[in-house]
């Protein structure tokens, strides 16, 4: 969430909350252990000194990385980055002519939907025209949270930074138009 502007940040929050999820900021994780009878216990210090939780399961969310270490990629000249991410010019073609690179292994934004219009650049590229490239296309960002958060394009936080005028509207979602949902959607004209 620290990429999207902070109300809506804190909107999404106080709706997990009201789900009874309880978001605890700035921690370290200190130790995990599971117990003989299966539940896992975690040990974390925040601001506020060290605190426990057991629960039935434990997801560690770490990010994506890419599996590219056992392609031997040097052998056929390909470049990569340091994270080893293949890398691609917006025509998703690498540093060596007929090899190209789609989806998370491109370094690009790691959504499913993403990788698909991968597919449709490379497609074209290779089978049509050749004139698509990464630049002419909006990703929508998405977050598969209940509720969900998506927007395309860029955030107040990031038009304001690029020094770009903007004017932010904010409509009330009422439960007649999202069901539950009783927030307010967001829209930035610059």
């Amino acid at each position: 969430m620290s990429r999207e502007d902070a109300e809506v940040a804190e909107t999404l929050a106080n709706c997990l909350r009201r789900e009874g999820i309880e978001i605890q900021l700035n921690a370290a994780v200190e130790e995990i252990c599971k117990s003989s009878d299966g539940q896992v216990g975690l040990t974390f210090r925040t601001p506020n000194g060290k605190q426990e939780r057991t629960g039935s399961h434990l997801l560690v969310a770490l990010g994506r990385a890419p599996v590219t270490k056992d392609l031997d990629l040097p052998a056929a000249g390909v470049e990569t980055t340091g994270k080893g991410f293949i890398k691609v010019n917006d025509r998703l073609e690498t540093n060596v002519p007929g090899i190209w690179a789609i989806g998370d292994v491109s370094g690009g934004p790691q959504f499913t939907h993403a990788s698909l219009d991968d597919f449709r650049i490379l497609r074209d590229n290779v089978f049509g025209n050749g004139s698509r490239s990464r630049s002419d296309r909006y990703v929508p960002s998405t977050l598969f949270t209940d509720p969900e958060l998506a927007h395309v394009g860029l955030t107040e936080k990031e038009a304001v930074s690029r020094g770009l005028e903007i004017r932010v509207l904010q409509v009330p979602i009422t439960p007649l138009t999202v069901p539950r949902a009783r927030n307010t959607a967001k829209w930035m004209v610059y």
